[in-house]
């Protein structure tokens, strides 16, 4: 983000206290009450930067919708995510 290569233009996160200092930090960052409605929000990309056990499941919905994924450590946590993931 300092980079200035990117802009954060969408978040959801499941803690209100969250989110609101997200969107008081990053302006005109437009918050969503769900992973499902902001992967149809009009962004680019997905940053999963969220806790580890939410990771597969917000990867593959951003992948089969279609975004390019930056995703924190761990990737997944079990072997069959890691093939859905793949496949």
């Amino acid at each position: 983000r300092q980079s200035g290569l990117y802009q954060v233009a969408a978040a959801y996160d499941i803690n209100p206290h969250a989110i609101a200092e997200c969107l008081a930090q990053e302006p005109g960052c437009v918050a969503y009450d769900s992973v499902e409605e902001l992967l149809k929000a009009d962004i680019e990309a997905v940053c999963i930067s969220t806790g580890a056990k939410f990771h597969a499941e917000q990867l593959i919905a951003s992948l089969r919708a279609g975004f390019p994924v930056f995703v924190e450590k761990p990737l997944c946590s079990t072997s069959e995510e890691l093939e859905e993931i793949l496949e």
